[in-house]
């Protein structure tokens, strides 16, 4: 029953209720080697990716989400299309936030040959 439901379902909801259950009982959230929140967190903020316009609440998330979160944040900010000098510029200034120096040296010049 609950193979199904987490299946079909979005990632905000197991996202968050791992926030509560964090709260109630530290020792039920382990899992996958990780903090059972943290994974969900990565896997909300991963998908959020996907969704035209929500990658920047995607990156919030995987912010969050500790030296993992930061690492798939790493392979998705690259994916994000660089639509226009709005778009480009907002994703340098979070990469210099959160210390993707290279990541934005390569947008910058990505954008210098357009």
């Amino acid at each position: 029953m609950f193979k199904n439901f987490w299946h079909n379902t979005n990632w905000w909801f197991p996202a968050h209720l791992a926030d509560l259950l964090q709260k109630a009982d530290e020792r039920i959230t382990s899992a996958y080697g990780m903090d059972i929140r943290q994974h969900l967190i990565i896997e909300y903020g991963s998908s959020l990716f996907s969704e035209p316009g929500l990658w920047q609440v995607g990156f919030d998330y995987l912010r969050e989400a500790g030296k993992e979160g930061l690492n798939h944040l790493e392979l998705l900010i690259a994916e994000v299309p660089l639509d226009n000098e709005t778009v480009a510029t907002k994703i340098c200034s979070l990469c210099d936030e959160v210390g993707f120096d290279q990541t934005r040296k390569d947008i910058a010049r990505t954008m210098a040959y357009r």
